[in-house]
C-alpha cells in the first residue's frame, strides 16, 4: 500500500484514528488466578468484590488494590499470564487486569485488543467488550472506539483460559493502531483473492456452482456469480458469462430468484433487464402474506431474499409497486419481538441472523416507499423506531464467533455463522453504521474470517456447505452491500510487464479482450547500437522491418512499418485469443543497425523477455459448447426409468445422473461389487453420441470419492469399453458409428481411480444422449 492509498484508507476509518489523543495510561495491576469452570466461555462469572465495579463507576476513586500485583514492566506489550503465575500452564483459569486512564480533555481513542482465550472489558464499570471464545492471541482481534470525557476512567479486563497459552494485550498508541490498520488491508485483499480463486475452481462444465443443487438449480450459481462480481470480476469474465448462460433457465425458488436478481444487478447490463422483469413478476406472484420456498409456510429468511432481489431490480429501474412494499412492512414487523430481535417465523426465539434479516427488510422497505413517495410520517417514525430497537439488539448481542442465540440454541449458532456475518455486513451497509456500540464490526468480523480461512482458500463450518459460506465470507470482507448501494464500481484494468533498463526491449500489456500490447522501453545499450540520428534535425529513429508479437510459439500479430519509426513509437497492437487462460507473450523486433541495410547486411532479431498474461474474458467455443450441452440432452423431457446397483446415500441417487445438472450426481456405495447404472427408455430416442461426466462431490477435494476410470458401455445390444479422463471436469464422448434408436443404456465400472475417504464409491454426474442436427437429416 502506497502513502496515498494508506492515507485514504485511514481517513475512511474515521477521525478517531488520526486524532492526537490526550490520554495518560496508568500501570497495569494483576489479580489471580481464579478458577474458571467454563474455561474460555466463563466471562460472566465476576469473582472480584462487587464494590470494585462500584468504585469504577464512581470514577473519582481508584479501587482498593491490596493483593494486586503491579506490572511496571508492561504497557502495550503482550502479558503472558502463564509466566506471571509461575510458568506451569493449567486449564480453566481466570485473571483480572486493571489500569486507569486520565483524559486531559474530551476525546475519543481507538483500542486494539487481543487475548488467548476469552475476554471481557469494563470501562467505568460498564461492559465494553465481551468475547466468550477459545482463540489464539493476535493483537487487533478486537478494536473498539471509546469516547472519553475529561478526567479519570477505569479499565478492567477479565481474561479466561481454556488450556495452554494464556495471553492478553492492549494497544492504545494511535500510530501503532494506524500501523495495524495498514497491515490489515493487504491481508484482507489477499484473503479475498484466495477466496475468489477457490470459488472459480468450483465451477462445473455446465457453468454451474454446485451446492444444494437437488432443490435449488440456480441459487448457488447466482450467489457465486454475485460474489465474484462483488469481488471485482468483470461481467465479461468467462466464469461470469458461463454462469449467466446456465442461469437462462428461470429460477423456481425464492432464494434462487433473489440471488439471481442480485447477480444481474451487479453485472449492470441492459441485456438482462427482460430476465429481471420476468423474475420480479414471479417474486410478486409468490407473495402469500409473506414469502416461502415458494411452497410451505412463509418465513423471514425467504422474505429477506425476495426483498434483496426486488431492491437489486430497482437498481435497473424495475421497481415493484408500492402495495408490495406496504405489505412487506406490515408483515415484517410481525417477526420482531419486544426486545427488538427478529425470529424465523415470528413465534420463536430471536437470533442474530434473523435480526439482521429483519433489519435488512426494514431498511430496504423504507427506501422503496420513500422512492415511490408512499412513505407517510407515521410509517417513517415506526420504521425508524423498529430499526433502532433492532440495532440495539445487535449491539447487545454482538458476536463474531457465532450466530447470537441469547435465548437458547437450536444448533444454528455455528451452522449459520457466516450467514450471520453477511447479514451484519448488510445492516452496516444499509443503515450506514460503522460500529455496533463501540465495536468495529467490519474489523472484528474480518479478523475472525482471516483466522478461519481454509488452506484451499474457502470457508466452511462443521456442517460443510463450503460454497455458500465462502460467498458470505467474501461478501463480508468486500463490504458488498455498501458497494451495491452506490454506483457499481468498475473493475481495475489488469496490467502486466514492467520497464527493465537492463533489457534491450521491454514489453507491457493491459486489459483482457482485446489485450493491448506495446513496447514500453528500450535499454541503454540497445539504443546506442540501433538508433539512427538525423544529422539535419537531430531526430532519433529506428529502422524496423517487422514487429512480431508471439504467444508461446505462435505468431499472433505482425506489424511491418513503412520506413523508420520514432524512438517513442510504442508499436502497439490489440490481440484477441480464441481461448482464455495463461498466455506467454513476447515481442521480437526485426531491426537494422545504422548502416547495415546500405552495406547489404541482414537485420538483427531482438526479443523481449516473456511476460505471463492471464486472459479471463475470452469464452472459447469448447467452453461455450460444454456450458450449453445440457440443452441438447435428448434424455431431458423423455420418459425413462433409471436404476443403480446401489446408492451412496439419498443425495447421491441414480436419478441425479440424468437430471440435466452437473452439480447433482449418482455415486455408488463403497461396498458395491457391480457399480452399475441402467437407463430404460420408454420410447426409443434417436442419438449418435453418448456423453458421460464423472461424479465428483466437491471440486475442491476431487479425490475424496473414487472416480470411474474404465467403464463398459452397453447401448441396446452393442457394447464398448471406454477410458475416462482423470480430470473430473472433462466430459467423455462416445460417438456411435451410425444413428441409433436407443432404448437401454447400461454403464458398468470396470476400473476406478481410488478415493481417499470412500475408496471404491464412484459414479456419474450426468449421462447425456445427443444427436447432431445435420446427421439426423441423413
Amino acid at each position: 500500500m502506497g502513502p496515498a492509498s494508506l492515507a485514504l484508507f485511514l481517513v475512511a476509518l474515521g477521525p478517531a484514528l488520526v486524532t492526537q489523543e490526550a490520554v495518560t495510561y496508568g500501570t497495569w495491576h494483576l489479580s489471580g488466578p481464579y478458577e474458571a469452570p467454563l474455561g474460555a466461555q466463563d466471562v460472566d462469572t465476576f469473582q472480584l468484590p462487587k464494590r470494585f465495579l462500584n468504585a469504577c463507576r464512581n470514577r473519582a476513586d481508584v479501587p482498593e488494590l491490596g493483593g494486586w500485583t503491579a506490572l511496571d514492566d508492561v504497557d502495550q506489550e503482550p502479558i503472558d499470564l502463564v509466566a506471571r503465575f509461575g510458568g506451569a500452564a493449567r486449564k480453566l483459569q481466570a485473571a483480572y487486569l486493571y489500569r486507569t486512564l486520565e483524559a486531559e480533555r474530551d476525546t475519543e481513542v481507538t483500542l486494539c485488543l487481543g487475548s488467548d482465550d476469552g475476554l471481557r472489558i469494563w470501562l467505568d464499570g460498564e461492559t465494553l467488550l465481551r468475547v466468550p471464545e477459545a482463540r489464539s492471541s493476535r493483537v487487533g482481534q478486537n478494536r473498539v472506539r471509546v469516547p472519553l470525557s475529561a478526567g479519570r476512567h477505569h479499565l478492567l479486563a477479565l481474561v479466561t483460559q481454556q488450556e495452554g497459552a494464556w495471553v492478553f494485550q492492549l494497544v492504545h498508541d494511535q500510530e501503532r493502531v494506524q500501523a495495524l490498520a495498514a497491515d490489515f488491508e493487504p491481508a484482507r485483499q489477499k484473503a479475498v483473492e484466495r477466496g475468489v480463486e477457490f470459488l472459480l475452481g468450483l465451477q462445473r462444465a455446465d457453468g454451474s456452482f454446485g451446492s444444494f443443487a437437488e432443490d435449488y438449480r440456480n441459487g448457488a450459481t447466482a450467489l457465486a456469480a454475485y460474489t465474484l462480481l462483488g469481488a471485482g470480476l468483470s461481467g465479461e469474465h468467462r466464469a461470469i458469462r458461463r454462469a449467466m448462460l446456465f442461469l437462462e433457465e428461470p429460477p423456481v425458488r425464492t432464494y434462487s430468484a433473489g440471488c439471481q436478481l442480485l447477480a444481474y444487478a451487479q453485472v449492470n447490463d441492459p441485456a438482462y433487464d427482460d430476465r429481471m422483469r420476468a423474475i420480479v413478476d414471479d417474486v410478486e406472484d409468490w407473495w402469500r402474506d409473506g414469502w416461502s420456498y415458494p411452497d410451505g409456510a412463509t418465513d423471514l429468511s425467504n422474505m429477506q431474499y425476495a426483498v434483496l432481489g426486488l431492491w437489486a431490480a430497482s437498481k435497473r429501474g424495475l421497481e415493484a409497486p408500492p402495495k408490495v412494499w406496504q405489505n412487506v412492512l406490515r408483515r415484517v414487523r410481525s417477526y420482531q419481538d419486544d426486545e427488538g430481535g427478529f425470529s424465523y417465523r415470528g413465534d420463536g426465539k430471536a437470533t442474530g441472523s434473523m435480526t439482521s434479516a429483519g433489519l435488512t427488510v426494514l431498511a430496504l422497505t423504507r427506501g422503496a416507499l420513500e422512492r415511490a413517495g408512499a412513505l407517510n410520517s407515521r410509517s417513517e417514525r415506526q420504521i425508524d423506531e423498529d430499526l433502532e430497537r433492532g440495532i440495539d439488539w445487535m449491539t447487545r448481542h454482538f458476536d463474531v464467533s457465532k450466530n447470537p442465540m441469547p435465548h437458547g440454541s437450536d444448533g444454528g449458532e455455528n451452522r449459520w455463522f457466516y450467514y450471520w456475518l453477511y447479514g451484519m455486513e448488510r445492516v452496516g451497509g444499509l443503515v450506514g453504521r460503522e460500529r455496533f456500540g463501540p465495536r468495529d464490526w467490519h474489523w472484528e468480523g474480518s479478523q475472525a474470517l482471516l483466522r478461519l480461512q481454509g488452506a484451499e482458500g474457502g470457508w466452511a463450518t462443521a456442517y460443510g456447505e463450503t460454497l455458500p459460506n465462502t460467498c458470505f465470507a467474501i461478501l463480508f470482507l468486500q463490504r458488498a452491500t455498501k458497494t451495491l448501494s452506490g454506483p457499481n464500481a468498475k473493475p481495475t484494468v489488469a496490467t502486466w510487464g514492467q520497464d527493465d533498463p537492463t533489457r534491450d526491449v521491454s514489453l507491457r500489456a493491459s486489459g483482457d479482450t482485446p489485450l493491448k500490447v506495446w513496447v514500453s522501453s528500450y535499454g541503454t545499450d540497445f539504443l546506442e547500437h540501433y538508433v539512427h540520428v538525423d544529422e539535419r534535425n537531430g531526430e532519433r529513429s529506428l529502422d524496423i522491418a517487422a514487429v512480431e508479437y508471439v504467444a508461446g510459439d505462435e505468431l499472433v500479430h505482425r506489424i511491418e512499418p513503412a520506413g523508420t519509426v520514432a524512438v517513442d513509437d510504442k508499436l502497439a497492437a490489440e490481440l484477441a485469443f480464441s481461448s482464455g487462460g495463461a498466455k506467454e507473450l513476447s515481442v521480437t523486433l526485426v531491426i537494422w543497425p545504422p548502416g547495415a541495410r546500405a552495406a547489404g547486411q541482414g537485420p538483427d532479431r531482438v526479443s523481449s523477455e516473456v511476460v505471463l498474461v492471464m486472459i479471463q474474458e475470452t469464452l472459447s467455443e469448447d467452453e461455450r459448447r460444454d456450458t450449453l450441452a445440457w440443452r441438447d440432452n435428448a434424455l431431458l423431457g423423455a420418459d425413462f426409468r433409471v436404476t443403480s446397483s446401489s446408492n451412496l446415500n439419498d443425495t447421491r441417487r441414480a436419478a441425479y445422473a440424468v437430471d440435466g445438472k452437473q452439480s447433482t450426481q449418482w455415486i455408488s456405495a463403497n461396498e458395491d461389487q457391480q457399480h452399475e447404472l441402467t437407463i430404460d427408455i420408454e420410447r426409443a430416442i434417436r442419438a449418435d453420441r453418448l456423453v458421460i461426466s464423472p461424479a465428483v462431490s466437491e471440486l475442491w477435494k476431487p479425490r475424496a470419492h473414487a472416480r470411474p476410470k474404465t467403464i463398459e458401455v452397453r447401448v441396446n445390444k452393442r457394447s464398448w469399453t471406454l477410458e475416462l479422463a482423470d480430470d473430473p471436469r472433462r466430459r467423455t464422448l462416445l460417438e456411435f458409428e451410425r444413428t441409433e434408436r436407443v432404448k437401454t443404456i447400461v454403464l458398468r465400472m470396470l476400473e476406478r481411480y481410488p478415493g481417499e475417504t470412500e475408496v471404491h464409491a464412484a459414479g456419474f454426474a450426468e449421462v447425456e444422449l445427443q444427436l447432431d442436427a445435420k446427421r439426423s437429416k441423413r
